[in-house]
């Protein structure tokens, strides 16, 4: 996940590996909304790291489909 400024937030579309999406909260899991209000939920690899991300900021998410490691 990747902060981004002037963007536009983006409606997710299955299949797309990449999209921007609106902060509701953040506190190791991170829940985000598309344009449409859809709801996506990101488990970080560094949960202090994400704590950072605002409310209402705006996020680059890329999806590399690897499964966290136990």
């Amino acid at each position: 996940m990747t902060p981004v400024q002037k963007v536009v937030v983006q409606e997710m579309i299955p299949g797309d590996k990449q999209f921007v999406l609106r902060v509701v909260s953040a506190d190791g899991v991170v829940m985000l909304k598309d344009v449409n209000d859809l709801p996506f939920e990101v488990r970080t690899r560094e949960p202090q790291r994400a704590g950072k991300f605002a409310a209402g900021s705006l996020i680059k998410v890329v999806v590399d489909g690897n499964k966290p490691k136990k």
